[in-house]
């Protein structure tokens, strides 16, 4: 079974899905998530085939989703709610160095405030920001002060990322530059090909 993240342009998805890190194929199925609130999604399905093979790769890249309902509004999968708290966003060490100006213009237009909460984990006693910097971008440039963030258990390669922010002088979400696309590909993409290349290697 074979399970992909569309996170480009598909005609065979809503914008707003592919934004919100919420449309997948498995295999030929398309399988896309409508958020409805913080912690709760519809799934919408050309068929059933991989639906919880989804529901699992969703919540991998968003955990704090702890209700799925079906088309009909019924419940198909529920996992313990997440603990949602604030933080300062000024006080969030991120782990990414770039934030890319494509995705934050779609962000601006697909995803409302409210539904916005980001993946926090402890590191040497300070909160490290696991994913959604475009997002905690997006509320620093609204001049927002707290982000709604919920706890997760921090990967092991998000130290080595966060040491290599502080090296570059990244400390807050202030000092991620807005990347045009190519750029983002290039200094970004680039960065995490070449790394996750080096740690297979080192494991093998």
């Amino acid at each position: 079974m074979k399970i992909q993240r569309i996170e480009q342009n598909d005609p065979r998805f809503s914008s707003k899905a592919i934004e919100c890190h919420m449309a997948f194929c498995v295999d030929d199925n398309c399988i896309e998530f409508e958020l409805i609130d913080r912690d709760t999604a519809v799934i919408h399905a050309m068929n059933d085939h991989g639906l919880d093979e989804a529901i699992e790769e969703l919540r991998f890249y968003a955990g704090h989703i702890s209700v799925i309902l079906d088309e009909k509004g019924n419940v198909y999968k529920s996992y313990p709610k997440s603990l949602f708290f604030l933080l300062d966003i000024a006080s969030i060490q991120p782990s990414q160095f770039y934030v890319s100006g494509q995705k934050l213009q779609r962000i601006k237009e697909n995803m409302k405030i409210s539904d916005i909460c980001i993946p926090v984990a402890k590191l040497n006693n300070q909160w490290v920001s696991l994913d959604g910097h475009t997002r905690l971008k997006y509320l620093e440039q609204l001049n927002i002060k707290q982000a709604t963030v919920y706890e997760e258990e921090l990967p092991k390669y998000i130290e080595k990322f966060v040491l290599e922010a502080q090296s570059r002088g990244i400390t807050c979400i202030a000092d991620c530059a807005i990347l045009d696309p190519i750029e983002y590909e290039k200094k970004w993409n680039a960065f995490c090909d070449e790394f996750f290349q080096k740690e297979e290697a080192l494991c093998n």
